[in-house]
C-alpha cells in the first residue's frame, strides 16, 4: 500500500517516470487486486500524460471489468478521455 502512495505522490509531483516505476511495482507484487487495480488506473494517468493513449486502455482493461465500481467507473472516464485528446 505505501508503494501505491508513493507513486500517487510522485504522479502529484510530476515526477512520472518514479510514479510509472512505483505502479508498475505494485501491479507486480502479491497486494490484492483493489490495490492492484488503483495502481493501474494510476498507470494509466502516467501514460495519458505522456501521450501514451494505447497503453492507458490496455493497462485499464482488467480494471473495467474486474474492480469495485468506483475503481471501475474512474477507469471508465480515462478511457473516455484517451479518446478526446
Amino acid at each position: 500500500m505505501a508503494t501505491l502512495k508513493i507513486g500517487l505522490s510522485f504522479l502529484n509531483i510530476g515526477d512520472y517516470g518514479q510514479a510509472r516505476i512505483s505502479f508498475q511495482s505494485v501491479i507486480r507484487s502479491d497486494w490484492n487486486d483493489h490495490i492492484k487495480y488503483q495502481a493501474r488506473v494510476g498507470l494509466a494517468r502516467v501514460y495519458l500524460t505522456n501521450l501514451q493513449y494505447e497503453e492507458a486502455r490496455d493497462v485499464l482493461e482488467p480494471v473495467l471489468v474486474n474492480a469495485a465500481p468506483d475503481v471501475a467507473a474512474e477507469a471508465q472516464f480515462l478511457v473516455g478521455k484517451s479518446y478526446q485528446d
